[in-house]
C-alpha cells in the first residue's frame, strides 16, 4: 500500500528559531510525521503548548529519561554538552540574529516518559523548555515535522530545506 503524503501550510509566529527559520516566514509541515516514531534529539517539531493560541516549532535535545543540567553557560544533556545547530550552515541569507540575552535558571532537570525537552535555535532570545514557565513538551501534542520553506521575505531562503 502506497502512503499518500499529506502537508501542511503554517506561517512561523516568532523568530526563536531564527536563522533556521524566521518569523513571518511560511513552511510546510508533515503533520503525519511523528505517528508512528517519535521524534528524535535534533529533530525540528511543531506542536501545541497549553500556555499558546499558535502552534510552536523547536528542537528536540531532551528525550524522555535524559537528565539535562542548564546553566548560563549551556545545556548538558546526560553529562554531554547539547549540540547545536550550526547556525553558519543554515539556507540562504536570514536576518541577522537577535542577541538579547534570556537569563537561564540554573538547575537539573529528568524528562519524563511522557515529555520532550525542546529549545529554539536561537538560544540568546527563545522562550523555551528552558524557562520554568514553559516547561516539558508533552510527546502526544507533537503535531508534525517542518520539512522546507515555500516563502520568505529572503527570497534566496526559498525551497530550503528544515534540519
Amino acid at each position: 500500500m502506497e502512503r499518500i503524503m499529506r502537508v501542511r501550510p503554517y506561517k512561523v509566529p516568532s523568530a526563536s528559531n531564527c536563522p533556521t527559520v524566521c518569523e513571518g516566514e511560511r513552511m510546510i509541515v508533515d503533520p503525519s510525521a511523528y505517528r508512528i516514531n517519535p521524534p528524535r534529539r535534533g529533530d525540528l517539531v511543531m506542536f501545541r503548548h497549553p500556555k499558546f493560541d499558535s502552534l510552536l516549532f523547536k528542537r528536540v535535545i531532551g528525550l524522555p529519561g535524559d537528565v539535562v543540567t542548564q546553566s548560563d553557560d549551556g545545556i548538558l544533556v546526560n553529562g554531554k554538552p547539547a549540540v547545536r545547530v550550526d547556525l553558519t550552515r543554515v539556507c540562504g541569507n536570514p536576518p541577522a540574529l537577535d542577541r538579547s540575552y534570556l537569563p537561564v535558571q540554573p538547575r537539573t532537570l529528568t524528562v519524563p516518559t511522557d515529555s520532550l525537552y525542546v529549545v529554539g535555535d536561537n538560544w540568546s532570545n527563545s522562550f523555551d523548555s528552558r524557562i520554568q514557565e514553559f516547561g516539558f513538551v508533552y510527546i502526544q501534542n507533537v503535531r508534525g515535522r517542518p520539512l522546507f520553506l515555500y516563502w520568505s521575505p529572503y527570497k534566496n531562503r526559498i525551497g530550503c530545506h528544515l534540519r
